[in-house]
């Protein structure tokens, strides 16, 4: 079954909800009692607080971001054929819709990479562009744009561009929880740092018969979204700088940008893509296209996440910062760290690796894992890291490494993709052998 999604913000360009047909305001709130979907209605303001206004194709790409997240949270993965491989077909409003029409297919085609789905993207004209009393922030200088999750990786890379000497402008998807982890952690840093964040907050209002809706939460294109703030909050900076390049950071280490499966039913539905060096390629070409002077580069590709704490420029806040940060992607569940996922595994592997101290009774609901390999329903990803230790350690990595998709071309760059998921592996053999059988 397709479900076909109308966006746009102005509410005259969308039509009635139907079995099929979701439209979505985008950039405010539909009115209360109102059937239309919205999204994003904080942006606009948050736009406006930008140090200039970015290029129309930059939010343009806000637009269809805005789009996709709609589409990702809206569509039931459950009411698909297959229960996750869904599809979508979407009409967004754009200022520049013709900027769109030669690079339709590529877009499509890093879309189902992202998310596993198959997209089908129409563009309309008269679409959104910021406009309204401006409280431009001219004082709000910086030299790069960079994402700031309030995790561990991106708290890592902002602590190496300060102690560079470049000012970021902090990029952020302010969810509740995650908005006061940011804050937190700026606020120990004592970082007076510009941001660019918001909660885009997708709702679907209820249908006048009182019909609810459910939402789906696996959320696989979420990190597209991120992206097209960042390249909106970079488009801003060059603008104050003449046009300028300017660079749109991405940390994240190199063994989960890669994130292979670490067994063969994850290679769909569990294995995000989220940074991987394919999808980034294939983002940077859609910039390139738009004519956006933004270059996006993740500075930690070649490390592992341990590696990256040992690299680390400041070592004494990044100790006071670490323990602070969040890597599980559940923790919203408890208010807590779960400890036994793949990605707090490979964050506990790093801490360990790095010898930054972290009181794991305080931080995770499973300080000991053997408590989780008790439990038929938590055991999932402990037992999958141990298969795949037990199937790669000493072996050649880079037939699994290609399986979450393909490698650079480059000889060199494709070794060292290769490399770093030989040693991430290690860094979590190493951490697992102190704490379970293997």
């Amino acid at each position: 079954m397709m479900t076909k999604l109308i966006c746009s913000h102005d509410a005259s360009h969308l039509p009635k909800v139907g079995p099929d047909v979701v439209p979505v305001l985008l950039f405010q709130r539909s009115d209360v009692g109102s059937e239309l979907a919205y999204i994003g209605d904080q942006l606009h303001r948050e736009v406006l607080r930008l140090p200039a206004l970015p290029q129309p194709e930059a939010v343009d790409l806000l637009s269809l971001a805005l789009t996709v997240i709609a589409g990702d949270t809206f569509v039931l993965r459950s009411d698909a054929a297959n229960r996750w491989h869904r599809e979508i077909d979407a009409r967004v409003h754009l200022a520049r819709p013709s900027s769109w029409a030669q690079i339709n297919q590529s877009l499509e085609k890093m879309l189902c990479f992202l998310s596993g789905d198959q997209w089908r993207i129409e563009f309309a004209g008269d679409g959104y562009l910021p406009t309204g009393k401006s409280h431009l922030r001219p004082d709000y200088k910086a030299d790069c744009a960079c994402l700031f999750s309030g995790g561990l990786d991106s708290t890592t890379g902002v602590i190496d561009l300060v102690g560079a000497g470049i000012k970021p402008l902090l990029v952020s998807q302010a969810y509740i929880g995650d908005a006061s982890v940011q804050n937190e952690l700026l606020h120990y840093a004592k970082y007076d740092l510009p941001r660019f964040a918001a909660n885009v907050n997708p709702k679907r209002r209820p249908l006048a018969d009182g019909t609810k809706f459910k939402y789906e939460t696996s959320m696989r294109a979420r990190s597209f979204l991120f992206l097209a703030m960042g390249v909106v909050a970079a488009s801003a900076i060059s603008n104050t700088k003449g046009g300028h390049i300017v660079d749109l950071v991405v940390p994240e280490n190199g063994f989960i940008s890669i994130n292979p499966p670490l067994t063969p039913r994850r290679i769909g539905a569990q294995s995000t893509r989220t940074t991987h060096p394919y999808f980034l390629g294939l983002f940077q070409e859609l910039l390139d296209s738009l004519g956006l002077p933004i270059k996006v580069k993740n500075p930690f590709y070649n490390v592992t996440k341990g590696e990256m704490m040992l690299n680390c420029a400041d070592q004494k806040l990044l100790s006071k910062l670490a323990p602070a940060t969040r890597s599980c992607g559940k923790w919203k569940r408890h208010w807590q760290q779960c400890g036994k996922c793949l990605p707090c595994l490979i964050r506990r592997a790093s801490f360990d690796a790095s010898g930054i101290a972290e009181n794991a009774d305080a931080a995770y609901r499973f300080p000991k894992l053997s408590d989780a390999l008790a439990l038929e329903n938590d055991r999932d990803d402990v037992l999958a890291v141990i298969q795949a230790i037990k199937k790669f350690s000493g072996a050649d990595v880079k037939e699994w490494a290609r399986r979450s998709g393909p490698l650079p071309h480059d000889p060199a760059e494709r070794a060292a993709r290769v490399d770093v998921v030989s040693n991430g592996l290690s860094e979590l053999r190493d951490f697992l052998c102190k704490h379970v059988p293997i």
